[in-house]
């Protein structure tokens, strides 16, 4: 896979230090690796609980910054999996290959022109050459595309020049048997195409006129009329059903209105009456729904909760009813029953959702969403698709919006009705109505009753932050709420008495002021009474307020001030020195301390400041090391890293301890989230992710997992459906959402990775893979020589390729529970059969997909990610003599490879040497067209394929002396044939 030439500077086979690289790499990879150390895509797809680490219940997603406007389901390569056909903005149609896990990989793609505009009924699967084999029928300029079984497709012929419609829609119009074509047109006007069942078509004929004003542009089959001959309901301005007359002739029938632009609809028995109903979304209006009377009309519609914008319909939770899945925002499914539809459900995807689609993705029998992400004029795409797993209840295992969060100030955690469960407070600050405080108290499925809103005697208000306690002494928890500055106050207070069931007064509401410009709010009691204080912290005034509870829920009378560090935000309360007396530590987040508050039990308090190593952004309390001594966490606003501070004992603490993450923190939360009894920690970046971070009981954190969230900032840790796991509300764009935590499922029996990014959808020949799975042979053993056997320790690895020609794959390292191997040279793309046959003689297998190329990087850690495994060439401008330099040491402390920055001379040459495997072409030859970049930049790549005759092993050399504007640890990404390779880092300066 040579995209340019060799690069001369350094004949491949000579350099020592190149061949020392590739010999370690190729000892890395023929090592077992602990099960401590499975990488994160490891532990999305499965892992148990208290072992491997925990998995959250969110959607895994794909193919980042890819702009998809329609998804359709079915099986195009003839494997009884579920594949999907996406129409991507800059790329045309790609068709996504599944391996039966909910995941994908690109198996074919070209390019088409359909329209930017129309979400909704821009493709359909069909039968246009009865062979059986998935047709597609699309919105643009190539209506018809004829799939060959393979999962690749061919235009179809004979269509009309003047037939591009921009929605479709396909079936036996004309009773003949063979599947036609109807389209709506960008002028408004609809036609009939005949199908002659070879993939050939006919001439067309017009359906309706339009005009070159229409608008909400669309076309769906519909059986209304209950005649058994499939009509149609076409949106051309208004909306108006058309009957068939079985001859492919149709009568306009009834009409319904859409008050304003239409955003999708959907057609199905909803009332369960035996007649087709019709649902319209439309931009501002709610749901219609339109009940069907079986002669083509309609009854009065019937306003459901506002949902998204296109729709689709799918019996989600197995009752016989179809059920509503809508795209906007986010994921929107309405439940349909016997009474109705229920409320809305929010699920977390993309950014924007233009569309979904609907399957068993994964195989466990239970219905899943596939969404697709698009653009729009406020945010770029962040995600391409994203994968929703279904419960079979009719819940999507994924981020569920907490409702009424989409202006919320902070999310806050309380048992408010102690049922056992973690209840939400939403301290809003959006304008009336959205403003006031905010009670969802949480279900047994880990949703939400309906949300209570409370005000000050009814009056508007705005809020920071709030706290739960019982402050009027009656057993009954309150709720104490921070409003900000106004122009009348400096900061003040609200306390919402209870009433013990969740519900609180707003009547009996009674407010104080409190702080200068206050931002959180914390609740103890101070002075040692028996009753709830309440304390502040002030970013301006740059101190503590504290309030004193006179007994019967009262405040106000008094206020102590405690002067912190600069801009004093997050506060938290705990007994740091072990005398029975509540304490408190703020983060002052612009002087790179933390400030400890000592209280004497009488209102009194002794401050201690402690440095952090960087500026805090905000302070959590942990038990890190097991000696039952409250700890301190702290993530770093200007450092990729926390600071962990242990709690010594008797009010003193240790050093500030660095804790070096592969991300830089936004926001973090502490808790038990994998269930083994010790703390680790959830933390949010700019990558879009939540990572989990395990701790190992003595103040280290190792990456445990993590899941994708669009925008994720602020994190709150609590359970929410009470199976005793620890969840997280997390905010994000515009809304927070509860992920729920769980014991993730038993591994399948044989799981097969890139032996170098350790993910694994797709594969191709030559390329060096592992296999998990376990019982394979009692010892380890590694080939020594090449070329490499067909077995070690009795075991042996087959693959049978879609042509069905099964080959021995040659092996690298045989282990109880991993064996790697070489992929066959010559197997063909396509589905592939891995068996890896144990020296028992059990077996094992894995439906794999194969392509040309799948390209990934190694990094020096051998894990997946992080610095790259490579090294840097450096060419003096003055003799031309080269040096070769590292960019990754091994660090003691930490025990892992971390970046060396490059730093270049002017006038000298610099070349990136890297390695990979995937990246070479198939058996046989061939071109591949390859592309790197670097921080986003473009850079040259001078050779890209094998690495001497080190099997499986490849090689890249990029030209990086042009490199300008990056800076710290940048991403570098690899294309080869559309697949991109982006698990590693380098470091700049």
């Amino acid at each position: 896979m040579r995209s340019a030439h060799s690069l001369s500077l350094f004949p491949l086979r000579r350099a020592p230090v190149l061949l020392f690289i590739c010999a370690g790499l190729l000892a890395a990879v023929s090592q077992s690796r602990p099960t401590s150390a499975r990488p994160i895509a490891a532990l999305e797809t499965g892992a148990a609980c208290a072992d491997l680490g925990t998995k959250f219940n969110a959607a895994e997603n794909f193919f980042g910054s890819t702009d998809v406007r329609a998804l359709v389901a079915a099986d195009f390569n003839n494997d009884s999996l579920p594949d999907v056909a996406m129409l991507q903005q800059n790329r045309g149609l790609v068709i996504l290959l599944g391996n039966g896990r909910g995941q994908f990989a690109v198996g074919f793609q070209t390019s088409l022109s359909f329209g930017d505009s129309y979400p909704f009924g821009k493709m359909a699967v069909a039968d246009f050459n009865r062979d059986n084999k998935p047709d597609l029928a699309i919105g643009g300029g190539t209506p018809a595309l004829l799939g060959r079984g393979d999962g690749t497709f061919a235009p179809a012929s004979g269509l009309p020049n003047n037939f591009s419609p921009v929605s479709v829609a396909a079936a036996d119009y004309n009773g003949d048997g063979k599947t036609d074509l109807a389209g709506v047109l960008s002028n408004g006007e609809s036609r009939l195409v005949t199908g002659n069942g070879d993939g050939s078509f006919g001439q067309a004929t017009m359906i309706t006129s339009g005009s070159f004003s229409s608008f909400n542009l669309a076309v769906a089959n519909a059986e209304l009329n209950n005649d058994g001959k499939p009509d149609l309901f076409i949106c051309s301005g208004g909306c108006r059903v058309y009957l068939n007359n079985g001859a492919g002739g149709f009568t306009a029938g009834a009409s319904v209105d859409v008050a304003n632009t239409l955003n999708g609809f959907a057609l199905g028995d909803f009332n369960g009456d035996g007649n087709q109903d019709i649902v319209i979304s439309s931009f501002v209006d709610p749901y219609r729904l339109y009940p069907g009377n079986g002669s083509g009309g309609f009854g009065a519609p019937i306003s459901l909760a506002s949902g998204g914008a296109t729709l689709t319909t799918a019996d989600l939770n197995k009752d016989g009813r179809p059920d509503l899945i809508a795209s906007g925002s986010s994921v929107v499914v309405l439940l349909n029953s016997a009474t109705g539809f229920g409320p809305r459900n929010a699920y977390a995807a993309g950014r924007v959702v233009s569309a979904t689609a609907v399957a068993d993705f994964n195989l466990d029998g239970r219905l899943d969403v596939m969404a697709a992400n698009r653009e729009d004029s406020n945010f770029r795409v962040g995600f391409g698709l994203s994968f929703l797993p279904g419960d079979g209840a009719g819940r999507l295992l994924s981020g569920l919006q907490i409702p009424d969060s989409s202006s919320q100030s902070k999310v806050r955690v309380a048992d408010l009705n102690r049922d056992g469960r973690s209840d939400v407070i939403l301290s809003s600050s959006n304008s009336f109505p959205g403003n006031g405080v905010i009670v969802l108290l949480s279900d047994t499925k880990g949703g939400f009753e309906a949300s209570q809103r409370y005000l000050p005697q009814g009056v508007s208000r705005n809020y920071l932050d709030s706290v739960a306690a019982d402050f009027n002494n009656d057993n009954i928890p309150d709720i104490a709420s921070l409003a900000p500055r106004s122009f009348n106050s400096p900061g003040s207070v609200t306390i919402f008495p209870g009433a013990g069931n969740g519900r609180f007064s707003q009547e009996r509401a009674r407010e104080f002021n409190l702080g200068n410009d206050p931002v959180e709010i914390v609740a103890a009691d101070f002075n040692r009474d028996g009753f709830v204080d309440l304390a502040t912290s002030n970013s301006t005034s740059n101190d503590l307020s504290v309030s004193f509870n006179d007994g019967r829920g009262g405040f106000g009378l008094t206020e102590r001030r405690l002067a912190a560090g600069l801009d004093p935000r997050s506060l938290i309360v705990a007994d740091f020195n072990g005398d029975g007396n509540p304490d408190m530590a703020v983060a002052n987040r612009n002087s790179a301390t933390i400030s400890i508050f000592f209280g004497d039990g009488s209102g009194g308090f002794t401050h201690l400041p402690l440095g952090v190593n960087g500026n805090p952004r905000a302070i959590f309390l942990a038990e890190v090391n097991g000696d039952n001594n409250p700890d301190l966490i702290a993530p770093l606003g200007n450092v990729a890293g926390i600071t962990v501070l242990l709690n010594l004992g008797a009010g003193s603490f240790g050093p500030p301890m660095m804790v070096e993450l592969s991300v830089t923190p936004a926001e973090t939360a502490a808790a038990d989230f994998t269930g083994d009894g010790k703390v680790d920690l959830a933390v949010t970046s700019a990558n879009e992710r939540v990572t989990i971070f395990a701790g190992d009981g003595a103040g280290k954190f190792n990456v445990a997992g993590s899941f994708s969230l669009p925008a994720a900032s602020d994190l709150t840790a609590g359970d929410f459906n009470g199976d005793g796991l620890t969840d997280l509300a997390v905010t994000g764009l515009n809304a927070a959402w509860v992920v729920t935590n769980a014991c993730a499922p038993p591994r399948p029996a044989l799981t097969n990775l890139s032996a170098a990014s350790f993910t694994g959808v797709l594969f191709s020949p030559e390329m060096i893979v592992s296999a998990f799975g376990s019982g394979f042979t009692p010892q380890p053993v590694s080939a020594t020589s090449l070329p490499l056997p067909p077995q070690l320790g009795g075991v042996s690895v087959k693959v049978k390729d879609g042509a069905g020609t099964e080959r021995v794959a040659p092996l690298f390292f045989a282990g109880p529970d991993q064996v790697n191997y070489l992929m066959p040279t010559g197997t063909a793309t396509g589905a592939a059969t891995v068996t890896v046959i144990a020296s028992d003689g059990k077996t094992s297998s894995e439906i794999v997909l194969v392509a040309p190329t799948s390209p990934s990087f190694f990094s020096a850690n051998t894990n997946g990610f992080g610095v790259a495994a490579g090294y840097l060439l450096r060419v003096k401008a003055q003799t031309g003599e080269q040096s070769i330099e590292p960019i990754a040491r091994f660090d003691a402390a930490s025990g892992r490879f971390v970046s060396v920055p490059i730093v270049r001379a002017s006038g000298d040459q610099y070349f990136l040497v890297l390695f990979g495997t995937g990246i070479r072409p198939s058996g046989g030859g061939g071109g591949s067209t390859v592309t790197a970049t670097i921080g986003g930049r473009s850079v040259t790549v001078l050779y890209a394929g094998p690495q001497g005759n080190l099997a499986g092993l490849d090689q890249i050399n990029l030209s990086i002396t042009n490199i300008f504007g990056v800076s710290g640890e940048t991403p570098v990404t690899l294309t080869a044939d559309g697949k991109t390779a982006g698990n590693v880092v380098v470091a700049f300066p």
